[in-house]
């Protein structure tokens, strides 16, 4: 799952927008996901990375796993 963020995210939740997570612990080097509302006012979604979607980004697992920025309460 990736965490996506409207614009104009506050200081907290902008550096988790973009950033993918496991739901189930499936994928090693893939953090659980934060709590959900990180903030109320930010309205962020967790959206699905299905493989089309990724192949279409031209990114992969590997990829994400370089990214991943575990949530930090």
């Amino acid at each position: 799952m990736r965490l996506d963020c409207r614009s104009g995210s506050c200081g907290v939740c902008a550096k988790y927008c973009g950033k993918a997570f496991s739901l189930n612990g499936e994928t090693p080097g893939l953090p659980d996901p934060p709590p959900l509302p990180i903030c109320p006012a930010c309205r962020h979604t967790l959206n699905l990375l299905t493989p089309f979607f990724m192949s279409s980004l031209g990114i992969d697992v590997e990829d994400l796993i370089d990214e991943a920025q575990p949530f930090v309460d």
